[in-house]
């Protein structure tokens, strides 16, 4: 979660960067997996523009920059089959929980988030300890504490996104508008 409107980031600094975290995710686009191929989305705002980054040098060779993008897909495959999987668990032992929130912006705004989902704490609690034992050897247990703690970064978002409709930057000091 990046945002709160369509397409917002609210990671972007002002004037453009990115302030902390990046995922690689991000990074891959606009680039995609089409089979066993690497693909581009000529269509993407990143595509096309006056100022770009090679992708072949004089000889014919994949350029640092792509060589970059395959080294982000290299991290990204491992990780979707290990995700289905990890999904796949949680849905079978019931610990996934649909989450809403509703925040209010000091500008007078309101944002209803639907479609979210987090970890049942209950759920977890009433594991059998073997289970239990079983997704700590899986390393899931460490994804399901970050899953519960991400939850409590949306405020840390929301701070984001209630500082820029009052006019902050990201560091806190306001801007002249």
């Amino acid at each position: 979660m990046l945002g709160f409107d369509d397409r917002e980031n609210l990671f972007l600094k002002d004037g453009g960067g990115h302030d902390g975290y990046r995922p690689l995710n991000l990074q891959r686009a606009p680039f995609y997996i089409a089979g066993a191929e690497l693909a581009i989305d000529l269509d993407s705002p990143r595509v096309g523009g006056e100022e770009g980054r090679f992708l072949f040098d004089e000889q014919g060779r994949p350029s640092d920059f792509l060589k970059s993008v395959r080294g982000v897909f290299l991290e990204l495959r491992p990780g979707l089959e290990m995700t289905q999987t990890f999904i796949a668990t949680l849905v079978e032992l019931k610990l996934v929980a649909p989450l809403e929130v509703d925040l209010a912006f000091d500008d007078g705004t309101e944002r209803e988030l639907q479609g979210l989902y987090t970890i049942d704490q209950n759920a977890l609690h009433r594991l059998a300890d073997e289970t239990v034992v079983q997704l700590f050897r899986n390393g899931y247990m460490y994804l399901i504490h970050l899953m519960i703690m991400s939850v409590k970064q949306i405020s840390n978002l929301a701070k984001r996104k209630n500082d820029r409709l009052l006019g902050f930057n990201s560091a806190g000091s306001p801007v002249s508008i």
